[in-house]
């Protein structure tokens, strides 16, 4: 078992980028659409399509070491402390960095004893889980446990 974060935003597609299926299959760009189809022009629309910035995985052998560092919550149930983006992210992430970084010794009495998964993995995962959100703050948080 594992948890799989992501984040996702919203990027808006040139029109040019679009292509239209009509009845019969027929795939038409959205000037060629325009040209055949004058009744029904399509103009000023912009298109939002979901981009996934990040993603990573990690396992849930770990999450004892993530709760005695204070990352749990925010790491693998976001929703159930009122986080969803990305930003919200920013400060819980750093404070359990720092609570991982600065007394090593406590938290690796909870590297999982068969072996999947280590400290350096829990310190690895949210040292990059924060640049991202960090590069995407914007960008809406989702998780899979």
């Amino acid at each position: 078992m594992s948890l799989d974060v992501y984040l996702s935003r919203e990027v808006s597609v040139p029109l040019s980028d679009v292509k239209i299926t009509v009845e019969g299959g027929l795939t038409l760009s959205v000037d060629e659409f325009n040209k055949r189809y004058k009744d029904h022009s399509i103009q000023g629309v912009s298109i939002l399509n979901e981009e996934e910035v990040f993603w990573r995985n990690i396992t849930h052998n770990l999450n004892a070491m993530a709760k005695a560092a204070g990352l749990y919550q925010c790491m693998w149930c976001p929703e159930d402390v009122g986080i969803k983006y990305a930003r919200d992210l920013i400060e819980p992430l750093t404070n359990g960095l720092k609570n991982l970084t600065c007394e090593p010794s406590r938290f690796t009495i909870y590297n999982p004893s068969n072996g999947w998964g280590e400290y350096g993995d829990l310190v690895n995962f949210a040292h990059a889980y924060l640049e991202a959100c960090k590069k995407y703050p914007d960008s809406v948080i989702s998780v899979s446990r």
